[in-house]
């Protein structure tokens, strides 16, 4: 294992910059060991997408996890989450398009979001239960059992 490190430079705002000292000043360690932390906390959240062959529905728990995050940091739209999650996918594993514009629409148009969820569901859904109410549609249609306790604690 190369456990050789290398310097890259990354532009961030003063305010990130701001918050980073006053964090590692906190917990009295280096600025550095904040932005490691950070860095390596995000990759292991999105690590299904490190691996060339995980695809389709293989890669909907991190979709579903973090869309919020994902589509408004890189703006993403249906179109480029369809790319990005069915390419090389097979016929079994694909996600349907209509169902990755319920991922893609929860933070531009949360309220046409619950409006589909409620038709696909047959019941009317309460705000604070749409994300756990998709997470729960969709991997009950993709085969997927997902026994993330945060998940089911939104559930009850």
């Amino acid at each position: 294992m190369d456990n050789q490190k290398q310097c890259v430079s990354v532009r961030l705002s003063t305010s990130d910059i701001r918050k980073i000292k006053y964090i590692a000043g906190r917990l009295s360690v280096s600025d550095s060991d904040i932005i490691r932390f950070g860095i390596k906390g995000m990759l292991s959240k999105l690590r299904p997408l490190s691996y060339e062959n995980s695809t389709g529905n293989q890669l909907l728990p991190v979709f579903l996890e973090h869309s919020n995050d994902l589509t408004r940091h890189f703006d993403f739209d249906a179109e480029r989450l369809e790319q990005i999650i069915n390419k090389g996918a097979g016929a079994d594993q694909c996600i349907d398009i209509a169902d990755i514009e319920l991922l893609a629409m929860h933070t531009v148009f949360p309220n046409y979001m619950k409006t589909q969820l409620e038709k696909l569901l047959d019941r009317s859904i309460k705000e604070e239960e749409l994300m756990p109410r998709l997470r729960e549609y969709m991997y009950t249609k993709y085969g997927r059992q997902h026994s993330q306790q945060r998940s089911e604690a939104e559930l009850v």
